[in-house]
């Protein structure tokens, strides 16, 4: 009677490593999903698919009149006209009703709206998201609290806080986005930032007031 074949032995090492293999990439896949679950909750959460529509500016004649010498003071600053630095004081949410007049703030007033609480300013408005992976078509919309203050010596212009229908954000973005504004120069080469800019030579945000000094 012929012998019939023995079975190979599969060795017991090889055994435990591919169900320990099996096993981690597994444990991987679960973590990954998740991961991803999690990011799209996120992601939902803190951003939107269409713009937020700004708060409407209104402007009486006695905000107009009243804050027609600053803007020709402004103007004339800024178009080198001055003969010395001029100083600005703006209150509350002067700059919007400013911008919604004046043909120089046309673009700003389609995208933002200012104020001041403190010594904080607050810009609300959305930050389109296009240009990062998985967020295309989403905005980042809410409110902005910066903390401001700049001289010839330094720039202190930093995230303090955002802010989506109450809920703030956490600590650790905002970390990310500040350590892109490390300088005056930073903030200066940024592409939004216009020309005009270059021109302040110190700003500060103090008590529901902002004083702006422009280089003559």
């Amino acid at each position: 009677m012929p012998r019939q074949p023995q079975k190979k032995k599969f060795p017991a090492w090889l055994k435990w490593t591919l169900i320990s293999v099996g096993s981690l990439v597994g444990v991987v896949l679960i973590v990954a999903l998740i991961a991803l679950w999690m990011f799209f909750q996120l992601r939902n959460a803190w951003t939107m698919k269409e713009r937020v529509p700004l708060p409407e500016v209104i402007v009486t004649n006695d905000d107009a009149n009243r804050l027609k010498p600053t803007y020709n003071k402004v103007k004339q600053a800024f178009s080198g006209k001055a003969s010395s630095d001029t100083t600005v004081v703006l209150e509350s949410d002067d700059l919007d009703k400013i911008l919604a007049v004046a043909n120089e703030g046309r673009q700003v007033k389609e995208v933002a709206r200012f104020r001041i609480e403190g010594n904080k300013v607050v810009v609300k408005t959305d930050v389109n998201l296009n240009r990062f992976p998985m967020f295309e078509g989403r905005y980042l919309s809410g409110d902005f609290y910066w903390d401001v203050k700049m001289d010839d010596k330094a720039w202190d212009f930093h995230l303090d806080a955002f802010k989506v229908e109450e809920r703030v954000m956490p600590s650790w973005i905002l970390n990310i986005i500040n350590s892109k504004i490390k300088s005056k120069q930073d903030l200066l080469r940024n592409h939004y930032a216009p020309e005009w800019t270059h021109k302040l030579k110190s700003l500060t945000v103090e008590d529901g007031k902002v004083t702006a000094v422009i280089s003559k």
